[in-house]
């Protein structure tokens, strides 16, 4: 999963990946994802450094305070994640772009969304072996007429 979360940069995620395509996409990404933060910007290193020990640090304590009261700390966790999801569904923010996206009218873009898939199904097929299936993905995907 790690592999794959590096080599997405240089991915499409929808296709079919074969084993030595994943790797030859991992060694090519950018070497910063290998470092721990190496793509946060140093300026602010120090402030995620200190939020990852705290989250640990919070972690660990609910872990050794589960063991003695379990269903109190269930309840707790309950009500306060309650609590913060109801806040964040009160107060969404979006900037004047995504605003403007909300409000325009979509076509549905499902008949598009299915022929695509059709394809990568096919590409999945070609490269496995089966060009039957492979073509009737393609056939199927050719009278959604996209």
């Amino acid at each position: 999963t790690f592999i794959l979360f590096i080599a997405s940069t240089n991915l499409n995620l929808n296709r079919y990946q074969t084993p030595g395509e994943l790797l030859t996409a991992f060694h090519g990404a950018d070497a910063r994802w290998r470092t721990f933060l190496g793509f946060a910007p140093p300026q602010i290193r120090g402030e995620m450094l200190m939020t990852i020990l705290v989250v640990a640090a919070t972690a660990v304590a609910i872990f050794f305070l589960a063991k003695r009261h379990p269903v109190a700390i269930t309840a707790t966790y309950f009500v306060v994640m309650s609590i913060f999801y109801a806040w964040c569904c009160m107060h969404p923010k979006h900037d004047a772009f995504s605003r403007a996206l909300i409000a325009q009218p979509q076509h549905n873009g499902s008949a598009r969304d299915t022929a695509t898939l059709l394809r990568y199904e096919a590409d999945y097929m070609l490269r496995t072996g089966r060009p039957d299936a492979a073509r009737k993905a393609l056939d199927e995907a050719a009278k959604l007429g996209q």
